[in-house]
This record gives structure tokens, C-alpha cells and sequence, in this order.
């Protein structure tokens, strides 16, 4: 009987040692032994809503750059695009027209080179008409005969290689240039957009944990101030508010049980008298 009633109190008092522990908190600290802690959250908190904030103007000085160098790749793009523009109406408006002219002027010489040439012979060989032996000119006035025949058909032929080869191949290399530096121009735009587009994500995403930083920082702040353990007393033993009603009712139970014990112990008293 007297070992019954001795676990009854080593019951009674484990159950308000546990009562009070966790009243006290998780780790039995005491509200002031809470406070170093509690200044470590805070300064985390400032460094991580500065960390953040960094991050934000980081993202925003990326966007600047991003912009300048679009317009920088663009601008490039543009000028090639346009000097292969420029370099086709060259050709089609000047080039062409001035190496075509001066084909068909070198023809045209040579043309009337070879009319000359051919005039010079027959004059020649009028005189030498009737004569036993032959001019030792007349070899001569065929040998230029023959040389302007052959500028006159090179300057014709150079004229007809341009015309239906040199330059349909050059325009269709120029407009091919052309069609390039368009590609390229949208290219270069395309990229720019996306980098641009992606640089605002960034800046975004950059202010979002921003936001979520200063709410977090906020949230700690409200729950720390709503968990301040308020000053030890005689009722709930420097525990905080919302265990205060759960270690009176405890606090009860163990005072009926102490109660219990009492009687017990008189009636041990009793039946040892008897």
C-alpha cells in the first residue's frame, strides 16, 4: 500500500514537471534567454530584405544593359541591311550600266577598227591589182585585218558574257546579300525581344522575393510580438498565453490528486494504529 501511494506522488509531480516545461517552452529557456536569438532572427531578417532588395536594382541595371545592347545589335543589323540594299541599286542603277557602256563603246571601236582595217586592204589590193610581184604592204594591211577582227569579236563577246551570265549572276548574289541581312535583322530582333523579355522576368522575379522577404520579415515580426511570453508569475509560470489555460486545468487535476493522496495516507495512518 505505501509503495501504491509512493508512485502516486512521483506521478503527481513528473506531470507538473512536464506541465511547467511546457509552459516555460520547447527547450525550457526562459523568455530572456530567448531575447539573443531573437535579435540574431532580426538582423537576418534586415540582411536577407537588403539582400533582396540588391537583387532587385541588380535585375533592373541588367534590363538597362540589355536595352542598350539591343539597340546597339539592331542598329548594326539595320546598317548591314541597308548597304546591301544599297550595294543591289549600286549595281542595277550604276555599276552595270557604266560596265555595260563601256563593253559596248570598246565594240563599237573596235567595230570601226575593223572597218578601217579592212578599207586600208582593199585600197591595197586595188594598187596591186595587175602587178607581177605583190606589195610587201598588202601582208601587213591583212595582219590589221585580222588583229582588229579579233579585238572587235573579243569586246563583243566580253559584252555578251555580261549581259546573260556576269549579270544575272551578280544581281541574284547581291538580292541573295540582301535577303541575309533581312534574315539577319530578324534574327538579331528576335534574340533582343527574348533577352529583353527574359531580363523583366528576372526583374520580376527579382521584386517577388522582395515582396516575399518583407511579408516573411513581417509575419515573424507579428508572430514574435503575439508569442511574447508575458513576466513569470504565481499563475502560469512564465508560460505563454495560450498554454496558460491547459497548465491550470493540469494544475487541478494535480491538486485532487494530491488530495486523494491525503486520504490515503490516513487511512494507512489508521489501519497502522490499529
Amino acid at each position: 500500500m505505501q509503495k501504491s501511494i509512493s508512485k502516486w506522488i512521483v506521478l503527481a509531480f513528473v506531470v507538473l514537471g512536464v506541465a511547467i516545461s511546457q509552459g516555460l517552452g520547447s527547450d525550457g529557456d526562459s523568455p530572456t534567454a530567448n531575447a539573443p536569438a531573437q535579435a540574431r532572427d532580426a538582423h537576418s531578417e534586415r540582411a536577407g530584405a537588403a539582400g533582396a532588395a540588391a537583387g532587385v536594382k541588380a535585375a533592373e541595371k541588367q534590363v538597362e544593359i540589355q536595352r542598350f545592347q539591343n539597340e546597339s545589335d539592331i542598329s548594326s543589323a539595320e546598317t548591314k541591311l541597308e548597304l546591301a540594299r544599297l550595294d543591289l541599286k549600286k549595281y542595277l542603277e550604276g555599276d552595270y550600266i557604266q560596265e555595260k557602256n563601256a563593253l559596248k563603246g570598246q565594240v563599237e571601236i573596235a567595230s570601226e577598227e575593223l572597218a578601217l582595217a579592212r578599207d586600208t586592204l582593199a585600197a591595197a589590193q586595188r594598187l596591186s591589182n595587175g602587178q607581177t610581184s605583190k606589195p610587201a604592204g598588202l601582208d601587213a594591211e591583212r595582219f590589221a585585218v585580222a588583229k582588229a577582227q579579233r579585238n572587235f569579236e573579243r569586246a563583243a563577246e566580253k559584252l555578251k558574257v555580261l549581259e546573260d551570265f556576269g549579270y544575272q549572276r551578280q544581281v541574284i548574289e547581291l538580292k541573295a546579300h540582301v535577303a541575309d541581312a533581312e534574315r539577319e535583322l530578324k534574327r538579331v530582333t528576335l534574340i533582343a525581344e527574348s533577352a529583353l523579355a527574359d531580363a523583366n522576368i528576372k526583374v520580376a522575379r527579382a521584386k517577388r522575393i522582395f515582396e516575399i522577404v518583407i511579408e516573411s520579415a513581417r509575419v515573424a515580426s507579428e508572430s514574435s510580438n503575439s508569442k511574447t511570453t508575458p513576466a513569470p508569475t504565481s499563475s502560469n509560470m512564465g508560460a505563454p498565453t495560450e498554454l496558460v489555460p491547459a497548465i491550470k486545468e493540469l494544475r487541478e487535476q494535480i491538486d485532487a490528486l494530491r488530495a486523494e493522496i491525503r486520504e490515503l495516507r490516513k487511512l494507512l495512518n489508521a489501519d497502522g494504529r490499529k
